[in-house]
């Protein structure tokens, strides 16, 4: 990975990787003095009570769908108002179980493979190392906390709106980041306060290809997409043009 960064035939790199591997592609790239935009995760999702039923397949299916792909952007920890938390985690669970596992290249499949058994063993990892009760999951735990890549989602109580936020906030990563909320000006006020780069309002992970996309953080630096991306792939040139004689100061 470090070699690669360090290449000096390569002229803009824009990996997406963990924190650990866009930490080893840097120090290649700044060696070398490569513009390097990455991308490492954060998925948030607060979800009051109000806005539970929109959040359903949003929560499922983007968590779903990091299993085959790594999709450094997928909503795996969610926040629940309190009031809904076992309605919210049963029509979870209902919707999870009739996912349809198998060949990826099948129309009908809803969930392919991992890409490995490293990572799939990864991913056993974390939850072995977690409680056995979904419901108990807690902000410092490690399958909380860390990237996984894999089909896992933590789904986290709270009581109120500066709750949700402080302990949405409290992550060295700020990459993407959602609210449901049929109080559309409780939505804006939480999203203008998440420190994340994207932010959804009742939907998750659905944008126009135009609209820039990138981190807060250790979540990466530089944009893609939209005019932005094309001014970070771009290198200013100044050519200064005299029209007439050069007279010498001398």
């Amino acid at each position: 990975m470090k070699l690669l960064g360090a290449a000096p035939i390569i002229r803009f790199l824009i990996p997406k990787l963990q924190e650990t591997m866009s930490r080893t592609l840097s120090t290649g790239t700044f060696q070398n003095s490569q513009p390097l935009n990455y991308r490492a995760g954060s998925r948030v999702q607060p979800i009051d009570s109000v806005g539970q039923e929109q959040a359903y397949e949003p929560s499922t299916g983007k968590c779903a769908s990091s299993v085959s792909l790594p999709v450094c952007s997928n909503g795996t920890r969610v926040f629940v108002q309190r009031d809904i938390l076992q309605k919210f985690t049963d029509q979870v669970v209902k919707k999870v179980k009739k996912i349809k596992i198998g060949d990826p290249l099948l129309e009908d499949t809803r969930m392919g493979a991992l890409i490995n058994r490293p990572q799939l063993d990864k991913v056993f990892a974390f939850i072995k190392g977690a409680k056995e009760q979904v419901r108990d999951c807690k902000d410092d735990m490690t399958c909380v906390k860390e990237e996984i890549f894999g089909p896992v989602m933590s789904i986290l109580p709270f009581d109120t709106e500066e709750e949700a936020l402080a302990r949405a906030n409290n992550t060295t990563y700020g990459l993407a980041g959602g609210v449901f909320s049929r109080d559309i000006q409780r939505a804006h006020r939480v999203v203008a306060a998440l420190q994340a780069g994207m932010c959804f309002i009742n939907n998750y992970n659905v944008s126009p290809v135009e609209m820039p996309f990138g981190g807060y953080k250790k979540s990466g630096f530089g944009r893609e997409n939209g005019q932005v991306a094309i001014e970070y792939y771009s290198q200013l040139k100044t050519v200064c043009v005299e029209m007439g004689n050069v007279e010498s100061v001398f």
